[in-house]
């Protein structure tokens, strides 16, 4: 249910971004890497009212801790695309974390087997670490996300699924006008991604090969700022497909096709130096000039910011969000899997039939083609 919150005057409308870790998969440090990054993901967001968000808690989370620890106790959300290590792996060692009376809430998708709190709570066994999750003298608490819409201070938030390898959501963030959207570990739905019957100057998403992908431009639409999965490039696709990550190309065509006004390359792949991601982002801008369409572009680089200054709001209430909801259709896959894992033809006969994906995955990729078919074809294998 909505609780009240102090009302405010209505004030310009400010999200704060800054990066503190621009990898993928695993941390990238060295010289090679000096001027994009080597920490893998966490982004900050801050807005004037003193809400402060802090998307993933990769290892980049540990000079975010050190940078807040001088403010003493605080109050921050964690909005968690997925449990994947790269994506969880720095929160061990966050201050705010172990600072008494800091209350951190930690936000992010229902697993397929485990509950968030498992999922995260794992990271910190005695096994691995030696500070269990329950110990931490912050507050530290945990809200499940399906697809759903909620607010936080004056900031509203909607949720929508990833095409990733395990449940993964991207979060669009609105302050006033201002638009901010976190799109990390997504894959494209098709290859190629449009109609073979598109003209090369056409971006309107209907003219996308499969619904997830319309679906997917849609919740982009209009955004000030889109932070994307970048990881790839075409040449490198072909050995990464069904990774659960974008190449480049796709990002920029999902950017234009929701008129985004700037695109962030984001979640550099950690075989990719410096130079790498420079030629990565020419493509990019060559792609996007190439669309006579006015988006800019950038590459994600540690301790970099952006500021969106639009607009008014004015804070009146918090608006929780729905209880989790996991769609069916990823509950049903999973189900027939752990039961008929080593009986493949049982699987088969369980699920529809449908023409996409390959045979050894057809009936999960159809099950689940409009959410993740990149996760259907991870549970099979």
């Amino acid at each position: 249910m909505p609780h009240a919150s102090p009302c405010w005057r209505q004030q310009d409308a400010e999200i704060r971004i800054r990066f503190w870790g621009t990898r993928g998969s695993i941390s990238a440090a060295g010289p090679e890497t000096l001027r994009y990054g080597g920490n893998t993901t966490c982004v900050e967001v801050a807005t004037d009212d003193g809400t402060l968000l802090v998307f993933d808690c990769g290892t980049g989370a540990r000079k975010l801790g050190l940078a807040l620890a001088g403010k003493g106790p605080l109050r921050l959300h964690l909005l968690l695309s997925h449990t994947h290590a790269d994506h969880i792996q720095g929160l061990p060692f966050f201050l705010p974390a172990f600072t008494p009376g800091s209350h951190i809430t930690v936000y992010g998708p229902s697993g397929m087997d485990r509950r968030l709190t498992t999922a995260v709570g794992g990271t910190m066994d005695y096994a691995y670490f030696p500070v269990a999750l329950e110990s931490l003298p912050a507050k530290v608490d945990f809200v499940e996300l399906g697809e759903t819409e909620f607010s936080i201070g004056g900031i509203k938030l909607r949720t929508q699924f990833m095409n990733h390898t395990a449940p993964c959501i991207g979060y669009r963030v609105t302050a006033g006008s201002a638009t901010f959207v976190y799109a990390t570990d997504h894959e494209a739905h098709s290859t190629p991604h449009w109609r073979a019957d598109r003209s090369d100057d056409a971006f309107d998403p209907a003219l996308l090969a499969h619904t997830g992908d319309t679906r997917h431009a849609a919740f982009l639409t209009a955004a000030d700022v889109v932070v994307h999965d970048a990881q790839y490039s075409s040449a490198d696709y072909p050995t990464k497909s069904g990774w659960g990550h974008s190449t480049v190309e796709y990002a920029v065509d999902m950017a234009l096709a929701a008129r985004a006004k700037t695109l962030v390359l984001f979640h550099h792949d950690p075989d990719r130096d410096d130079s790498g991601v420079d030629d990565l982002t020419a493509v990019a801008e060559s792609r996007a000039v190439a669309s006579k369409r006015p988006l800019r572009i950038v590459a994600a680089a540690e301790g970099e910011e952006l500021v969106l200054a639009e607009g008014l709001y004015a804070r009146t209430t918090d608006v929780e969000p729905a209880p989790a909801a996991m769609p069916s259709i990823f509950f049903g896959a999973f189900t027939c899997l752990k039961m008929n894992r080593s009986q493949p033809s049982v699987a088969r006969n369980t699920l529809p039939s449908t023409k996409y994906g390959e045979p050894q995955m057809v009936c999960l990729v159809s099950y689940c083609q409009n959410i993740s078919p990149v996760l259907a074809s991870r549970q099979w294998r």
